[in-house]
């Protein structure tokens, strides 16, 4: 970027130029369009152009990775499937330093059934959550855990130092 100028011009492939732009930001004269160029008037809005186009691409692509996603979802469910059911081995920290692992729900073993849990599960995270796909058969033996990291730092002398 030049330091004397503000004005910056970025050339695009795109058919469009006046894709991602804001139509406002044209009409208030932020941004010039000549030809396939864009001249953006300050380097803010070179920031908010780029954001734009971020939150555009990311909305497109995450289109098809939904599908994508929920096919191999479904893949895996098939795989853990047992009697018509699958089981959920999830764990995770709330913001009160309670940490809890290996706990285990069953499911109907259906996309729709574990969506469901996992859109419940994500709605209720205080911290950091972790869940994977397991067969009921083997969640069976699976023992769960919790600790109360925050008692164990001032049992242990540290209340202002949390470990986990």
């Amino acid at each position: 970027m030049n330091s004397k100028s503000h004005h910056q011009t970025v050339k695009h492939s795109v058919k469009d130029p006046r894709r991602a732009v804001a139509s406002k930001w044209v009409r208030r004269g932020l941004i010039t369009i000549d030809g396939e160029k864009r001249e953006f008037k300050n380097d803010e809005m070179l920031f908010r152009f780029i954001a734009r186009v971020n939150r555009t691409w990311r909305a497109q692509e995450q289109q098809g990775d939904m599908l994508q996603k929920r096919d191999r979802k479904s893949a895996t469910i098939e795989e853990n499937s047992e009697g018509g059911m699958v089981a959920i081995v999830y764990g995770g920290r709330d913001c009160d330093m309670s940490q809890w692992d290996n706990c285990v729900t069953v499911v109907p073993a259906t996309v729709t059934h574990v969506e469901g849990w996992e859109k419940d599960y994500m709605e209720n995270a205080e911290g950091n959550v972790w869940w994977h796909l397991e067969r009921p058969s083997v969640a069976n033996a699976i023992e769960s855990s919790s600790r109360d990291l925050a008692l164990e730092a001032f049992e242990d002398g540290h209340p202002h130092l949390v470990r986990p």
